[in-house]
């Protein structure tokens, strides 16, 4: 009896086991074969948004940097934690402390802006002032919205991921502990586009920024290339949504969000060494071959809502 119940301690072990095994094993039934004409590129994962399997990968956890990719957790986390209608005075010392290799979109200390507005600035033209400016009004401080950052990347299963400033700042500007991974940001991703607000940002093509007082500033466009000069088949999929970086250190990244007519939603965190032109067209090849194949029935994606 006592040699069963050990058997049977045993396969419950491995069981355990096998259940509770790291995500970024995880591979989608029916995966496909890596395409072999893509650019040069640091690392690349494609997910299934539905299931969480990924689809294509190649450096799936290699350490990479995620430059202005970062801002997709900055943004979450102003989301949840602050009602957007909040208004933000822009404060001189805060704007200070930004690193001089960081793009601005030029925020006037003073001024006031909702957060809902810091928030478009953010996210569509990567603002690095709005950055410091949620992060110091959402956490009260820098360091302690670092560490919702850090504690909201643990929740999320982000293993091989760090923060230590919401920029998306790196090496070349003197941060060492900002750090990701390909899989990582496609389940960073994955979460942010789940929450209507997020995505209601992601999915402008354009945005007039207002001051509180009602002043018009500026028109922003977008950065994600497939609202505007990238053609690609609309009738396959279509992109909505989500951000885009660069750095010296990380090369040229998009974290893309795409959505065929049918409820399949697929992630795809690209981090290229050629160009922004290339990121963008290996991105396109990508996506291609996982509609394609998801309309010819080669692979099964799991049924999501299109809009988060």
């Amino acid at each position: 009896m006592k040699t069963i119940k050990r058997k049977g301690i045993s396969i419950l072990l491995v069981m355990a086991l096998v259940f509770t095994l790291p995500q970024e094993n995880v591979r989608a039934e029916g995966a496909l074969k890596e395409p072999g004409n893509l650019g040069a590129h640091y690392a690349y994962a494609v997910m299934d948004a539905g299931s969480g399997g990924v689809l294509l990968s190649d450096h799936l956890n290699k350490k990479i940097y995620p430059a202005s990719t970062v801002k997709i957790m900055t943004a979450i986390l102003a989301i949840e934690n602050k009602d957007l209608g909040t208004k933000v005075k822009i404060k001189k010392k805060v704007l200070k402390k930004i690193s001089s290799g960081a793009a601005v979109y030029g925020l006037a200390a003073g001024k006031k802006y909702t957060l809902e507005c810091l928030l478009h600035i953010l996210l569509l033209v990567s603002g690095a002032d709005a950055a410091q400016m949620i992060a110091k009004e959402v956490g009260g401080t820098v360091d302690h919205f670092l560490e919702m950052m850090n504690e909201k990347a643990q929740a999320l299963g982000m293993t091989g991921s760090h923060f230590d400033n919401p920029i998306g700042l790196d090496i070349g500007d003197g941060f060492t502990k900002t750090y990701a991974t390909a899989y990582d940001y496609c389940l960073l991703t994955k979460y942010a586009m789940q929450n209507e607000k997020f995505c209601n940002i992601v999915k402008r093509k354009h945005y007039t920024v207002k001051r509180v007082n009602g002043t018009k500033e500026r028109k922003l466009t977008n950065t994600n290339r497939f609202y505007t000069t990238v053609e690609y088949d609309k009738n396959l999929y279509q992109v909505i949504g989500t951000k885009s970086g660069t750095t010296n250190a990380a090369g040229h990244v998009f974290i893309a969000t795409a959505a065929d007519g049918e409820g399949h939603k697929v992630i795809c965190a690209y981090y290229s060494k050629v160009s922004t032109t290339q990121l963008f067209l290996d991105i396109k090849k990508l996506f291609n071959k996982v509609f394609k194949a998801q309309k010819n029935g080669k692979i099964s994606l799991a049924q999501v809502a299109v809009s988060a």
